[in-house]
């Protein structure tokens, strides 16, 4: 038996497409290519995680970073679900994967626990 339990292409994709999280600047427009599933492999959806110069000591407001992000849904490269999920989505589930109870008792606790539950209950991303 295989050590990593690869026995056809799709087991790779289950094994490492939804495990992996890329990060990429708001303002980065190749991040819109993470959403385009129809140019990727097996048509996979990749994990895509907002990264901001937020901690950059000259950032004075992090607005300026959601209003550059957003441009690549008025541009239509990437949905309304798309920015959702950078944004909000994968960073709950980058994080709530590991620590479940990690949003417990915070403004966004139901939402995490709908997002956290549908990976439980939905099929790998692979097409």
């Amino acid at each position: 038996m295989p050590r990593c339990d690869i026995g056809e292409e799709s087991d790779f994709f289950t094994m490492f497409i939804d495990r992996f999280y890329f990060r990429r600047e708001a303002e980065d427009p190749a991040k819109a290519w993470a959403f385009d599933t129809p140019t990727i492999p097996s048509k996979a959806r990749l994990n895509v995680l907002f990264g901001s110069g937020n901690g950059h000591s000259n950032v004075q407001d992090m607005a300026v970073f959601q209003t550059e992000a957003y441009e690549l849904v008025e541009d239509e490269l990437i949905t309304g679900g798309d920015f959702r999920d950078f944004v909000c989505d994968s960073a709950i589930r980058f994080w709530g994967q590991v620590n479940p109870t990690l949003f417990e008792e915070t403004r966004v606790a139901d939402t995490a626990r709908d997002v956290l539950y549908k990976i439980v209950n939905t099929p790998s991303s692979v097409g």
